[in-house]
């Protein structure tokens, strides 16, 4: 199964790097419905810590729990699971007749660049980061 292949190379990257005297971010992340696009395994250091710090945004609260078949895999329970909205972007450029009705009817809000783009943030799915319990940086 995939998410074991994700959960060893988690495991294997953080032992790798804890014997490394540096900061560094490590995470999972479980994407469902486009799991097979945007699963992986986060890793980054110096710049990048802040970088993907910065990225990730509050998990939601009552959000769903990780699937019980993901749960049960050994060495999932060793990491705190948090989920969060997987967001698309719809460029209001791409829809000059309006924004399509699917988006619409989804949990969605509006974003506009500094530049002044205009897009329609729509949640299309869930999103789980895994990592270890004392805290994201290490």
């Amino acid at each position: 199964m995939a998410v074991a292949h994700l959960l060893n190379t988690f495991f294997d990257w953080e032992k790798q790097t804890q014997a490394r005297a540096h900061e560094y971010y490590l995470t999972i992340w479980l994407v469902a419905p486009d799991f097979a696009h945007n699963s992986q395994v986060v890793w980054g250091r110096r710049e990048r810590v802040t970088w993907y710090q910065d990225m990730d945004d509050e998990p939601v609260v009552d959000g769903p729990p990780l699937p019980l078949e993901y749960q049960q895999l050994p060495g999932a329970e060793r990491l705190i699971w948090q989920p969060h909205r997987w967001e698309e972007l719809i460029a209001e450029d791409d829809h000059p007749l309006g924004w399509p009705a699917w988006a619409l009817k989804r949990f969605h809000h509006f974003y506009t660049t500094e530049e002044g783009a205009r897009y329609l943030v729509v949640q299309t799915g869930w999103r789980w980061a895994g990592r270890r319990p004392a805290t994201t940086i290490y």
